[in-house]
């Protein structure tokens, strides 16, 4: 279903601010908020797209995107802004659904420490081409995935498991 959306008060406006915003929100909800053209058009096949939410002066530049979900919002510049993590909003954003987390591999990156999202996408990207079966952060005080994160990465971040653990080390006892 294709919607316009007007105001930036609206509930699904919040809805998305929220995912951007909340970590705790995202995590519970198991979604994230991805930005521009490029990070979506990547998006692997088995990623489930929730909703797009494209800028009404680039809807016929993005409608390619209209096919990924049913839930299609055409929004102004206004909107865009409030939604957009980015200074510039590239015009085009999606609400996806992050992949199961999954039984870990051989072969696991463990990241203690790491705060900087786009050092962690930058991680991720380097895991992903590298063949790492996964990466391993710290519940707390730690980075989580987000739209940045997952721009950064260049996608890696759909496909490369993250599992957030309690107790590091008695992770690496196991």
């Amino acid at each position: 279903m294709r919607q316009y959306i007007t105001s930036a008060r609206g509930e699904g406006v919040k809805f998305v601010k929220k995912l951007i915003s909340d970590s705790s929100f995202r995590r519970e909800r198991n979604l994230v908020v991805v930005e521009g053209e490029r990070t979506i058009a990547d998006l692997p096949a088995h990623v489930r797209v929730e909703s797009v939410y494209i800028l009404k002066e680039k809807e016929d530049k993005f409608s390619r995107f209209f096919g990924l979900c049913g839930d299609v919002n055409i929004c102004t510049e206004n909107v865009m802004r409030a939604i957009s993590s980015a200074v510039t909003p590239p015009g085009v954003l999606a609400v996806v659904q992050l992949p199961p987390q999954r039984e870990q591999g051989d072969r696991l990156i463990v990241l203690d420490g790491i705060t900087d999202i786009r050092n962690f996408g930058a991680i991720a990207r380097t895991c992903d081409c590298a063949g790492v079966d996964a990466v391993v952060i710290p519940a707390r005080n730690s980075v989580t995935v987000n739209a940045d994160a997952v721009k950064t990465s260049a996608g890696a971040l759909m496909t490369l498991p993250v599992c957030k653990e309690q107790n590091i080390d008695a992770t690496l006892d196991y």
